[in-house]
């Protein structure tokens, strides 16, 4: 119930003015509290950033050599979209590949880094489970195919491909370990895949894919982590960093809807129309609730920072966004303050005489 509500609601104006302090002691105290803890919180929402960033990565890397033109696209296999089977809401499968003429989907989760191998492993059998269970949703909404063969894989640093390996192959393989990071040789982001040895017999062999040629070429491929802004999975900064550059070339400095619509089609045009618009409504909405950008007028909107440089308007894109995020921290603990007083408060206006009718 709203304070005010309450307080008439309590009717005993001893009441409502020991309500009316204690209330006001509750906010103040919640918010010392999360003043004193304000730098613990923006470093947990910056590690929550780089996180999403690795994650980013690792998927970048796993699809760019998949891409229009790129050296893998060039054996038939082809990056379809992110976030299969999203919209059914099944989440973190990350990346769908398919070659049409051999008919082999290839269905990935990306890792930015690992802690416990063997809960990976648990969640990527999960999630076949999932995959197959709505095959026949895959094949016709995606890949327009009648046959298809899945192949599953997981995209991990170089650093994490030998510990999951060793982990899959404990526990009967069937999964692909792609490893991707950056070549010392040459400071290029390469990806491969992680072979198991001869010596790992008939689980190992369930860890290549079944068309030879694949597994040939996977080796030391060059691929780019920077290859899409966001994904749809992605964390709400990575989204909004479009917000950054909407207005370039613009003399004026105002954007409309239409031209974010058109950088978010650039990023997650596979996933079609109606995501677009909604992923657009959501980074504008967010923009504006950070304060981030402004609205000028109906339809038109401008960013609301005196700098023009990417990384300066990132750099307070981020700052604006962790004082929105520990705000709205802030109120749940406020509510649950609220609630426990109002309890507390109901029950002494019981002593007056008034019982609330049930």
């Amino acid at each position: 119930m709203l304070d005010d509500e309450f307080v008439r609601y309590l009717r005993v104006k001893e009441l409502q003015d020991n309500y009316t302090k204690a209330i006001e002691r509750a906010i103040a105290e919640v918010e010392e509290e999360f003043e004193q803890k304000e730098k613990d919180l923006s470093r947990g929402k910056l590690e929550g950033l780089e996180i999403d960033k690795w994650h980013r990565n690792a998927l970048n890397a796993c699809i760019f050599p998949f891409t229009e033109s790129e050296s893998l696209s060039k054996m038939g296999y082809h990056f379809v979209r992110g976030s299969p089977l999203l919209e059914l809401g099944i989440t973190n499968l990350d990346f769908l590949i398919f070659n049409p003429d051999k008919g082999i989907a290839i269905i990935g989760d990306a890792k930015g880094s690992i802690g416990d191998e063997g809960r990976v492993v648990e969640q990527m059998q999960e999630r076949m489970y999932k995959v197959r269970s709505n095959q026949r949703y895959l094949q016709t909404n995606y890949l327009n195919s009648a046959e298809v063969n899945d192949e599953f894989v997981l995209g991990v640093s170089f650093s994490d491909a030998n510990r999951l390996c060793k982990c899959l192959l404990r526990r009967n393989g069937g999964v692909v370990v792609w490893q991707s990071g950056i070549d010392f040789r040459d400071s290029d982001v390469k990806l491969g895949i992680v072979a198991p040895g001869r010596e790992d017999g008939p689980v190992g062999r369930t860890m290549m894919h079944s068309d030879e040629a694949l597994n040939r070429a996977l080796v030391n491929v060059k691929t780019s982590y920077e290859f899409k802004t966001f994904f749809l999975e992605s964390h709400p900064v990575a989204k909004m960093t479009i917000l950054t550059i909407v207005d370039v070339g613009k003399d004026d400095g105002i954007f409309t809807t239409e031209d974010l619509e058109e950088l978010v089609k650039n990023e997650i045009g596979y996933a079609g129309e109606i995501a677009v618009k909604k992923q657009t409504d959501a980074i504008l909405r967010m923009g504006l609730a950070v304060g981030f950008v402004k609205e000028e007028a109906p339809g038109a909107y401008r960013v609301g920072t005196r700098s023009k440089k990417a990384k300066n308007r990132y750099d307070e894109l981020v700052r604006l966004w962790i004082k929105y995020a520990i705000e709205q921290d802030i109120y749940p603990a406020i509510e649950a303050r609220r609630t426990a007083l109002q309890a507390q408060f109901t029950e002494e206006r019981k002593k007056f005489g008034f019982i609330d009718e049930t």
